[in-house]
């Protein structure tokens, strides 16, 4: 019984939800003992002993950094692994990423170079999925996957052309990934005392993955004006005394924040599947169908209300995948032409080879779990099954506004956009957790831990270049303040400029008067700002323009260390959509024209991955 083993490394959960879509095709090619688990739960020495393939699905985070579940992975196979310990690994390595952004797939390259240079041996060449393809990474995985289950001389379930059948998940096993069963006083609880009483279980606080503390909230204030259409607040947060977890951070780091499901959406779950929410029930995973081991999740084996367990541990503000309404249309009852109908339309929509349908159906209305059961009224999921498919709940991270050495080390400062938007059929939607923290008023408690950025702040002080639009002015203002904090240190006297943009003078100009401020006490009295305003000027202009106008000074920021100048670092932060590839393209364009050994566009792009290598060229963006 040879076992497949599959390792994903995800950081909004996508590659979590692919490698557990592919487990279930491992099966049904043939594979009887099949693993699906976070990179970081597997000790890389393990990776080559599992006693059959390993298969990576992986995702990057930031500009290709290491996602959140193989953040040790990777640190291990740089750091502590030997030439040669990899040698009876055989492994096969999927990326998921988007050509649209810098640094496309980069992870999963480095993943599968990495451990090729570790001995490891490679069954098949990397697949890299592009969300940017017609079918998304479909358009690569499904042809990918035909050459690694011919690789590993497995049955293949696609035809000549890599493509995929009508309906290529009908044949998937299908099982539910959880069981759930009423709490009684003979249950032996996981990880976990035995359940005494329903009214303490009742009354259990949720528990997460990560070692979590909590914060409450000190203020709360709108940064734009009233008329700006983009809501952004500001929120000062204070850790609460005899938090036991880590709550330290530093510059670039975020603040990862847990919040509840809207208590109307869960109560409205609770109706559609007739169940009473003040049930008792115990969720075990369900190894019966082979797949041996899954994501240990944090409300496994522990005696929870309905109404708890859907109200902290499911997304139900997600989009349906494509995987739950597979499983709907396993929920059809019936042959007559109705039902036939509802379950063609269903699998239609979650047919990866036509996405088109999925996306118009699902992604552009934004369809969560209770209207795609309210479109779908007659059909009757078990909780089992509706659990298994939805969305885990997911913390949303926030970069840290604040600096330990200006505002302290139990402080956190939040720069938070609201997000708001209406559907092409006027749907009205907001983010979960951005409208949550707007809406939070002074007092309320908010369930935090502290994620590791890649921004570090030089140990010497250093000449500053930031450049910022829109809520990215969050870590930039850590940094800046940072600096404040530690002007009596020398960062009074270095050169400090920071390229903010936005829409409006009048309407986001975010923290305006602070840098003044940070100017007027001595505490950053070389700040200069240059503000990019897109919107108040017949002709847009960007970050990218102020740069190359100012073309002399963003070049002394530049200049090699032999030239004499103190080395100066550059920020980019903001959106990852379009601002860091045009300003690293202007950056190019002035590194050509003033950097004396550089020749040409390449060399010019070779100085900056040289500059990004030795930290002087910084970026943090992220995907709205």
């Amino acid at each position: 019984m040879t076992p497949f083993t599959i390792l994903y490394g995800t950081q909004t959960g996508n590659a979590e939800r692919l490698a557990l879509r592919v487990a279930r095709l491992a099966l049904r090619q043939g594979f009887e003992r099949v693993s699906c688990l976070p990179a970081d739960d597997v000790p890389i020495a393990e990776w080559p002993h599992t006693g059959g393939p390993v298969l990576i699905v992986c995702s990057n985070a930031n500009q290709g950094d290491a996602p959140n579940t193989f953040r040790r992975s990777w640190a291990s196979l740089l750091e502590s692994a030997a030439a040669g310990s990899m040698e009876n690994l055989q492994y096969a390595v999927f990326g998921l990423g988007d050509s649209l952004y810098l640094k496309f797939n980069h992870m999963a390259k480095m993943v599968h170079n990495r451990l090729r240079q570790l001995g490891g041996t490679a069954v098949v060449t990397r697949g890299l999925g592009d969300e940017s393809d017609a079918n998304g990474v479909e358009e690569t995985l499904q042809p990918w996957l035909s050459q690694l289950w011919a690789a590993l001389e497995r049955p293949c379930t696609y035809d000549a052309t890599g493509r995929a059948p009508a309906y290529p998940q009908e044949d998937v096993p299908f099982f539910p990934l959880l069981s759930i069963a009423p709490v009684s006083s003979s249950d032996q609880v996981i990880d976990g005392p035995s359940s005494a009483s329903a009214n303490a279980a009742a009354v259990t606080p949720p528990r997460f993955t990560e070692p979590v503390f909590h914060c409450e909230v000190l203020a709360n204030k709108r940064l734009t004006s009233a008329a700006c259409e983009q809501v952004v607040h500001h929120l000062e947060l204070r850790v609460e005394p005899g938090a036991t977890a880590d709550s330290a951070y530093d510059v670039g780091d975020a603040l990862g924040i847990y919040c509840p499901n809207r208590e109307e959406l869960v109560e409205e779950l609770l109706q559609r599947l007739q169940r009473d929410g003040s049930e008792m029930v115990v969720a075990t995973p369900d190894t019966s169908h082979g797949l041996a081991r899954q994501p240990a999740r944090a409300f496994f084996g522990r005696p929870l209300s309905l109404r708890s367990l859907l109200g902290h541990y499911f997304d139900l503000e997600a989009v349906v995948t494509q995987e739950f309404l597979w499983m709907l249309a396993h929920a059809v009852v019936g042959v007559d032409e109705d039902a036939c109908d509802v379950r063609e339309r269903l699998y239609e929509l979650a047919n990866p080879s036509n996405v088109s349908d999925y996306l118009q159906y699902a992604h552009r209305e934004k369809r969560n779990v209770c209207e795609v059961l309210h479109d779908f009224k007659d059909l009757h999921p078990s909780l089992e099954l509706v659990l298994s498919f939805a969305v885990p709940m997911l913390p949303r991270y926030f970069s840290v506004a604040s600096a330990p050495a200006m505002d302290g080390a139990d402080r956190f400062d939040l720069c938070v956009g609201l997000l708001d938007w209406h559907t092409p059929l006027k749907r009205h939607r907001t983010g979960l957790c951005s409208s949550y923290l707007v809406r939070a008023v002074p007092g309320t408690r908010l369930t935090c831990f502290v994620w590791r950025g890649s921004l570090t702040l030089p140990a010497t002080p250093a000449p500053l270049l930031c450049v910022a639009t829109g809520t990215g002015i969050a870590p930039v203002r850590s940094i800046l303040r940072q600096a404040a904090g530690l002007a009596a240190h020398g960062w009074k006297d270095v050169p400090v400029v920071l390229v903010f943009g936005c829409r409006h003078e009048a309407e986001d100009y975010l923290y305006r008067d602070e840098w003044d401020t940070l100017k007027a006490i001595g505490r950053l009295p070389t700040l200069r700002v240059i503000p990019a305003f897109s919107r108040d000027t017949a002709k847009k202009v960007y970050v990218q323009h102020k740069i190359g106008e100012h073309a002399r000074l963003t070049s002394s920021f530049l200049q090699p260390e032999s030239s004499g100048a103190l080395p100066g670092v550059v920020y980019v932060c903001g959106n990852a959509k379009q601002m860091p590839k045009d300003v690293q393209h202007t950056l190019e364009q002035i590194v050509e024209a003033t950097v004396a050994e550089v020749q040409g566009v390449a060399g010019a792009a070779a100085y900056l991955r040289g500059l990004a290598r030795a930290g002087r060229y910084q970026v943090d963006s992220w995907s709205a």
